[in-house]
């Protein structure tokens, strides 16, 4: 059981690469972030981590087990409960990736990091916070207001 779910989930790596390169990168353009901000979200890579330590733990305790006839429960046990962790870490990953191909998600996080770029730009009450000499200058007036519907 232990070989099989060690060499299994390193079949796991290839679906995260798979998703990495060849399914955010079919959506990707030159010039849009899709695939900077998938390649860059903590869950690619800890997923990935994850799926290499199960394998290494899974093969590392089949070899450490051997031809043993009397085994203790509880590795195979922490196998299963750590293969249904990696499960669900494979399935926020597969929606983060499906998010990043859509392009809702793409413009809310590309807005909010705009906002952010904003912020640390102006301070509040309309003074931009600058380190030349002469301080504090006022924002020109709002020219025209830009909606979408």
């Amino acid at each position: 059981m232990l070989l099989g779910l060690g060499f299994g989930v390193l079949g796991v790596t290839a679906v995260i690469f798979w998703l990495l390169f060849l399914g955010v990168q079919w959506a990707h353009t030159t010039f849009t972030p899709r695939l900077t901000m998938f390649r860059n979200a903590p869950i690619v890579w800890r997923t990935f981590a994850f799926a290499i330590s199960l394998a290494v733990f899974c093969l590392t305790a089949a070899r450490t087990i051997g031809t043993r006839v009397r085994v203790t429960i509880v590795v195979p046990v922490v196998a299963g409960v750590l293969l249904l962790v990696m499960l669900a870490l494979l399935r926020v990953l597969q929606l983060r990736a499906f998010a990043s191909i859509q392009l809702a998600p793409v413009l809310h996080s590309v807005t909010e990091r705009g906002r952010a770029t904003l912020q640390s730009l102006y301070a509040p009450g309309g003074a931009r916070v600058t380190t030349e000499p002469g301080g504090d200058r006022p924002l020109p007036p709002l020219r025209a207001a830009v909606t979408w519907a």
